[in-house]
């Protein structure tokens, strides 16, 4: 017989079971909240249907319902690429459930300009002086976006002009490989010698003891500020866009 589960039922046991996958390392903690953001956008469109209902043609209305609602290409498909692994995962569990055979929403591929090192610095010289010093470590080292926003002073070596790559306060990297140190060039370790320490994070958002989460808004008004355009339009510039120029530039 068809499983009479909804969705959201479904999704929910999913989640409750794979916080124990998080917790034996099984799965990355971040990989979880990932899923979590995708599944609450899923449970909008299809969390009444139940698991026998959900075909393809349902899956292609929720691909068209999300590309109208703005989102990304990339983030629609991860999103069913999600609904997939949670239908297989209850398939596994005796669910009886059919996996839809929707294809993934077709991708334009568009070319992807870097920043020269030029531009970064004045990217930099343009944002509020607390994340100057963020942006610059992001651009000099390569580092992840995560790495950098979680690092917290016990991490960092001051004296030695290190820092370290490792898990904290429940954060961890992205993979064993990504635990390492990274050494500091004199201009970066003075400037983040001159940090203030106000809390356990080298860089702590409005709370002492919690970190920065997002710098969008003051990346767009810093490229916009420091005119740095790609064929008359402002340059799309993220944290992940400087790992990425950092990797052509020593290329």
């Amino acid at each position: 017989a068809q499983s009479s589960l909804t969705f959201t039922q479904g999704a929910t046991d999913w989640q409750n079971a794979h916080q124990s996958a998080v917790r034996t390392g099984n799965m990355h903690p971040k990989t979880l909240e990932t899923r979590g953001y995708e599944l609450k956008a899923l449970k909008a469109f299809l969390g009444k249907h139940r698991l026998s209902e959900i075909d393809r043609k349902l899956v292609e209305q929720y691909q068209v319902h999300r590309l109208e609602q703005g989102c990304a290409v990339r983030t629609v498909n991860s999103e069913v690429a999600t609904l997939k692994q949670v239908l297989r995962w209850l398939q596994a569990e005796g669910h009886s459930l059919s996996i839809p055979a929707a294809r993934a929403v077709k991708l334009r591929r568009q070319r992807l300009e870097m920043p020269t090192r030029e531009e970064v610095a004045r990217l930099i010289y343009h944002l509020p002086p607390r994340l100057k010093t963020l942006v610059r470590l992001l651009a000099e080292t390569g580092m992840r976006p995560g790495e950098a926003l979680n690092l917290p002073w016990c991490h960092v070596n001051e004296l030695k002009g290190f820092i370290d790559i490792a898990s904290f306060n429940g954060w961890v990297p992205k993979t064993e490989g990504s635990e390492r140190r990274i050494w500091l060039g004199t201009g970066l370790r003075t400037e983040i010698r001159k940090l203030q320490k106000g809390g356990i994070y080298v860089f702590s958002g409005r709370m002492p003891n919690k970190c920065i989460t997002s710098l969008r808004r003051a990346l767009v008004t810093a490229v916009e500020a420091a005119e740095i355009k790609r064929n008359g339009a402002l340059m799309h510039i993220t944290l992940k866009t400087l790992r990425k120029a950092f990797a052509t530039w020593q290329a």
